[in-house]
């Protein structure tokens, strides 16, 4: 049996694995691998952090960071930024349209967007996005509400 943290990231690879703008097999969750030219473009799902609050003695209400990093590699004639920018848009609507992560919890909004161009490759570009959810557990169970 899963967590709820867990399912929540399952249903939110489930939708970014489903993006038109990106090949379902350049969708990875917490890749620690180096990704090679051929790979681009690519988006990493990671969880962040999980903060409790105690609405009652019962239930725990948890805010929930996780992260989207879009990694693109730009043609000469291209801006990084832009190309990234694309994607962005379609994983940001995966995330706050779906009815199947709605479904998990209790709010969700989205966050911080950072910038990373590589020093050493300058076509290559990765934008982290963070999004905070609310999901609620039991107090003893982290698999129910």
């Amino acid at each position: 049996m899963s967590s709820k943290r867990e399912n929540l990231l399952a249903a939110i690879f489930t939708q970014l694995q489903s993006m038109s703008s990106l090949a379902s097999a350049r969708v990875y969750r917490s890749r620690m691998a180096a990704f090679s030219a051929g790979e681009y473009p690519a988006a990493v799902l990671s969880p962040v952090g999980d903060v409790p609050t105690f609405p009652n003695i019962a239930k725990v209400d948890w805010n929930f960071v996780f992260a989207v990093q879009v990694g693109v590699r730009a043609a000469m004639d291209e801006i990084p930024d832009q190309v990234a920018d694309v994607i962005m848009i379609e994983v940001h609507d995966k995330i706050m349209n779906s009815s199947t992560i709605n479904d998990l919890l209790i709010e969700r909004i989205p966050g911080r967007v950072g910038w990373k161009i590589d020093d050493a490759d300058l076509s290559i570009c990765w934008a982290t996005m963070q999004f905070e959810v609310k999901y609620r557990t039991n107090l003893a169970d982290l698999t129910t509400a």
